[in-house]
């Protein structure tokens, strides 16, 4: 119920007995009525007493306009127009849609339920004419209802005289030849010019029926059956209320041979010559229960291989040959077929037979090598066919160029060189191939040659050596490289300090100095190498280098001399290097007593001795020595005073 008005002030609400609904409006000073609705009418189509109205089922909505839960305390249906149904209504694309009203309904507030009503009428006829029934169903007291004000659905039909009409059935077949042992399908369409039977089929091979009576749906019932035997098959619908019973026509149905597929594969599409190919026949299995036998004849074209039996429990037959050809073989599987199935061909497949693969290996028995050593190379060529061997020549490249080649023997070819050049060098075999297998070739190995190392001999001479005096270094590099001698240059240290260098002549350097400092002093010598040669050093050498020896003379004058006079002492130290002039001091001893000390200056020192009494006194001069230059001693001179 609405209430289609606007309510200034309401004031207040009331119910009659009726279930009509006043509303008091003090500002519209107006009473505004809320009518109980006029219950509704459902009307059905005209029906044959036990039939179904054709516009069944029709629906009616009860909602709980309130605030509190209504709860139906029964529901009641007249026996002409009974509920249909009471479940949950359920959309496929939108799921449950609404509540059926069943009893015990307890719709909470602002919920709805639906009532489902069809039109099937039992009640007997007064006489032959049509008779309209009119009831309702009603929707029982419930707490929210005044005694009295149940509500109601009136619901109205007509029910016609129960007279039949003829009907008809037509008969048809999945298949009127089918396998033994496999199902077809017989559909019966019962027909009628006064509507749509109802009720149902049985369906029969000749007097046998086939399972259970069908019911008819919109028309139509349909059955599935496997025959044993070859006949006829018909169908016999049972009648309604308002049709009569009728047969259909008879179908002959004739077992037939079952027709299988046939496949065939192999286990290996692309084969080497002179291995083993299996090839696999699969015949199906069409009569459920009942497995093809017989056998399977396998050809080559039209050249007959072999055959094989077909296993009873896989439907399989194989055979397997290893004489192929190399080339595309079209092979063909014929199955022989049996007492139940016929016989039948696999499609053409083609079987390629390629020569043998064989791998090449590569192996060095020298990686890495010296430049200018000899390497052997061993490409070994795998057989790939039992028991038959490769056989031809193996090409060695070194990069793209071809350095020789040589002849296989018991699957194996080896080349040596010694031509390889410094740096990395990839190397490949090349397999020429034979009649079995095909041309291979290895991966590329990679020889690292190395520049050869030689050995860097040092040597001095003169050694030890003098200060000052000429000392020559000789550096032999030795040749490892048959007919190619070292060449480049070689760097000379003495300790850490840079030398000097010299270039190699037939692998021998030299090397001279006079700078050489007193003592020992370590001397190397650095090869650079060259193309072929790698840097090398030789072991370090010692040189040493002494103090000169210097020629100490002493001079006395005069001599003899006087008691009364001096007597001049001169010193000399002969310079033993060349421009390095001895330095330091002396000492002037008469006898054994020091007579005085004196500074060398340009080599040369002096000294006075005074007061000596007549008599002879021996006199001499001893040098300390310096950097460069050893002790020394004078001659003795015996110095003679007289009393003149």
């Amino acid at each position: 119920m609405t209430l289609a008005t606007k309510l200034n002030y309401p004031l207040g609400v009331a119910r009659d007995g009726l279930g009509n609904i006043f509303f008091a409006d003090w500002l519209g000073a107006q009473l505004y009525e809320l009518p109980r609705a006029t219950p509704p009418t459902l009307s059905f189509a005209k029906t044959a007493r036990g039939s179904v109205s054709t516009d069944s089922p029709q629906t009616v909505t009860v909602a709980n306009i309130g605030n509190q839960e209504l709860d139906f305390s029964a529901l009641s249906y007249p026996g002409d127009f009974p509920e249909h149904g009471s479940q949950l209504e359920v959309s496929p694309e939108y799921g449950p849609v609404s509540n059926g009203c069943i009893p015990d309904t307890a719709l909470s507030a602002g919920a709805v339920c639906t009532l489902s009503i069809e039109f099937n009428p039992w009640a007997a006829l007064p006489s032959s004419s049509p008779a309209a029934l009119s009831e309702s169903a009603t929707l029982t007291t419930n707490t929210l209802n005044v005694a009295g004000t149940a509500q109601k659905v009136n619901l109205t039909g007509t029910e016609t005289t129960g007279v039949k009409t003829d009907s008809a059935v037509a008969l048809t077949a999945s298949t009127t030849t089918p396998v033994p042992g496999t199902a077809i399908t017989l559909t019966a369409t019962v027909t009628s010019t006064d509507g749509t039977p109802t009720g149902t089929v049985s369906f029969y091979a000749g007097q046998a029926l086939i399972g259970k009576a069908v019911a008819l749906a919109k028309g139509v019932a349909s059955t599935s059956a496997t025959l044993s035997a070859s006949g006829t098959v018909t169908a016999s619908y049972s009648g309604d209320q308002n049709f009569n019973a009728s047969n259909s026509n008879s179908i002959t149905v004739t077992l037939t041979k079952a027709t299988p597929a046939v496949t065939l594969t192999s286990s290996a599409a692309t084969a080497t010559v002179g291995l083993n190919v299996t090839f696999t026949a699969s015949v199906s299995t069409v009569i459920k229960g009942t497995a093809p036998t017989g056998t399977v004849q396998f050809l080559n074209g039209s050249t007959v291989l072999g055959s094989g039996n077909v296993n009873g429990s896989t439907g399989k037959a194989t055979y397997a040959t290893s004489a192929l050809p190399v080339g595309a073989n079209t092979i063909t599987a014929i199955y022989s077929g049996d007492s139940k199935y016929q016989q039948a061909s696999a499609p053409n497949l083609t079987e390629t037979i390629n020569l043998a693969v064989a791998a090449v290996t590569l192996t060095s028995a020298k990686n890495p090598a010296a430049a200018g050593a000899q390497v052997t190379f061993t490409a070994a060529v795998a057989s790939a066919i039992a028991g038959v061997a490769p056989t031809g020549t193996v090409q060695f490249l070194d990069g793209n160029t071809v350095m020789g080649s040589s002849t296989l023997s018991t699957g194996k070819a080896t080349y040596s060189t010694s031509a390889l050049a410094v740096g990395a060098n990839t190397i490949s075999a090349r397999y020429s191939g034979d009649g079995k297998y095909a041309a291979a070739t290895s991966k590329g190995l990679v020889e690292t040659v190395n520049k050869a190392t030689p050995t860097a001999t040092l040597t001095a001479s003169p050694n030890p050596a003098t200060v000052g005096a000429q000392v020559v270094f000789t550096v032999t590099v030795s040749t490892v490289i048959a007919g190619v001698a070292p060449t480049g240059s070689v760097q000379f240290k003495v300790g850490t300090a840079s030398g000097g260098s010299a270039t190699l002549s037939g692998g021998v350097a030299t090397w001279s100095t006079t700078s050489l400092k007193v003592g020992s002093n370590t001397v190397t010598a650095t090869y650079g190498g060259d193309n072929n040669y790698a840097t090398v050093a030789s072991k370090s050498l010692t040189e040493t280098i002494n103090k000169a020896t210097p020629t100490l003379t002493l001079d006395v004058s005069p001599n003899p001399g006087s008691p009364t006079g001096s007597i001049a002492l001169t010193a000399t130290v002969s310079t033993a290097i060349s421009g390095v002039v001895p330095t330091g001091s002396v000492k002037f001893y008469n006898g054994a007593i020091v007579a005085g000390t004196g500074t060398l200056s340009g080599g040369i020192a002096t000294a006075t001795l005074k007061n000596l009494k007549v008599g002879t006194y021996p006199l001499k001069t001893v040098y300390a020595g310096d950097g460069n230059y050893a002790t020394a001693t004078s001659n003795t001179v015996s110095e003679v005073i007289n009393n003149k």
